[in-house]
Formats: C-alpha cells, sequence, structure tokens
C-alpha cells in the first residue's frame, strides 16, 4: 500500500509539473507582455531594422521566425557567425562575431588584400581599418575567408612579430613587411632600407637583430649589397 501511494503521489506530482511548465510555454508564447518593441544588434539599439529582418515590432518575441534574420546579418562584410535570440521581456538581441583585421594580408595570386584577425583568420578589410603600424604580410596565396592562411609559416612570423614587439619595439619598428613568396624562406623589408633580409620563419625575431646590428655597425661592408641571407647561423652573407 505504501510503495502504491508513493508511486500515485510522485505520479501526481509530475503530471502537475508537465501542466504548470506547458502552461508557462503557452503563456510565453502567447502573452502579450512579451510582445517585441526593441532590437539589439552589436550592443546597439536597432529597432528601426526590424522590418528590414523580418521581425514584427508587436509580436510576441518567441513567436518570430528568426531565420530571416541571421541569414541577412550572415550576408555582411566581415561575419562569419550570428546569433539571434529572445531575450525577456521584450527584445530580440543578435550577436555577430568580431572579427577586426589586426594584419594587413595579400593573396598574390587574386591580387587582392585582405586581413587577418588575432586569431589569424581572413577577413575582408576597408581602407578605412587601421593595422597599427603592423608589418604586412605579402606573398600569401589561396587565402579563404574566415579561415586561417594555410601556409603554417604565418602562425611562426606572427608569433615572432609579436614577441619582438613586447621585447624589443625599437628593432620591430624597422620592420616593414614579410614576403612569403619562396617555398623555404621569408623576406624582411626595413623601413628606409633599400635592403632585404633571407630568414627563417622561426628565427625572425634574432635575424631581425642580428641583420640591423651589421647594418648599422659595419660601416661600408653592406654599402654595396641589396639582399642579406640570414639563415645561417647568424650569419651575414650579401647577395649583390
Amino acid at each position: 500500500m505504501w510503495d502504491f501511494l508513493s508511486i500515485r503521489k510522485s505520479y501526481i506530482a509530475l503530471l502537475v509539473l508537465t501542466v504548470v511548465m506547458a502552461a508557462i510555454l503557452y503563456s510565453l508564447g502567447t502573452g502579450d507582455r512579451y510582445a517585441l518593441t526593441k532590437v539589439v544588434i552589436d550592443g546597439k539599439l536597432s529597432t528601426n531594422m526590424a522590418e528590414a529582418l523580418s521581425l514584427r515590432i508587436g509580436k510576441n518575441i518567441f513567436s518570430q521566425d528568426i531565420s530571416p534574420a541571421a541569414e541577412l546579418m550572415s550576408r555582411r562584410q566581415g561575419v562569419a557567425t550570428v546569433s539571434v535570440r529572445p531575450e525577456l521581456p521584450s527584445t530580440i538581441r543578435i550577436t555577430t562575431n568580431d572579427l577586426s583585421p589586426q594584419w594587413l594580408a595579400h593573396d598574390a595570386g587574386k591580387r587582392e588584400l585582405f586581413g587577418l584577425d588575432e586569431k589569424l583568420r581572413v577577413v575582408k578589410i576597408t581602407t578605412a581599418h587601421e593595422m597599427n603600424g603592423k608589418p604586412a604580410l605579402t606573398g600569401l596565396t589561396g587565402l579563404t575567408l574566415f579561415l586561417p592562411p594555410k601556409d603554417v609559416r604565418v602562425n611562426m612570423v606572427v608569433n615572432q612579430l609579436n614577441k619582438l614587439e613586447s621585447t624589443r619595439p625599437d628593432l620591430y619598428r624597422w620592420v616593414t613587411d614579410v614576403d612569403f613568396s619562396a617555398d623555404d624562406y621569408v623576406t624582411i623589408g626595413f623601413a628606409g632600407l633599400d635592403r632585404i633580409a633571407l630568414v627563417t620563419p622561426g628565427d625572425l625575431g634574432a635575424s631581425v637583430k642580428n641583420f640591423l646590428e651589421i647594418f648599422f655597425g659595419s660601416g661600408d661592408v653592406l654599402a654595396n649589397v641589396r639582399v642579406v641571407d640570414m639563415r645561417f647561423n647568424g650569419l651575414a652573407l650579401g647577395i649583390n
């Protein structure tokens, strides 16, 4: 008898809970108090965009078809991911990714400029974007929007440049560009100097330091040398 009563009470409690939850869900889906009054896009009030995004002001936020809004936002330049969600009591909040370019990257095959964000994903850029004085990454190929470059040297070079910037900003400021056209080395360009250095990607920081020390401390040794090969244990081999 005790077991039967316990089971019966549990069943009744579960049934009551189910009814309550159904009532709550029905209320959320039909109640006027949850009618859409605000649309927020990336933290900015954008209710005037509701009609363009196929969102109906005055309609329950849980009954809105949010698929058109997500699709339209995903077509915006530089947007890779979109989140559209209702927010009590009366808001639809839309959040897009923040793929702001940190590095300038040139695709030699497409002859097009792109940006790389902080995770080295390829993004579109406009002339308004500032790269904060970072060296340009040139000679790349096959850049695909929202994916990192296929050339694994890019990650090594960026790590080396970030380290150089934090430890020797005085040397970092001389580097204007890094060219990836060659398969087995990268080429460094320097501000105001008509010379370039061939370096191993993993030793870029040390090579830049050695190159500048040799250049400014050698007098006329590099006077007639335009290309300096720095790939051999810190030695500088001039190539005319």
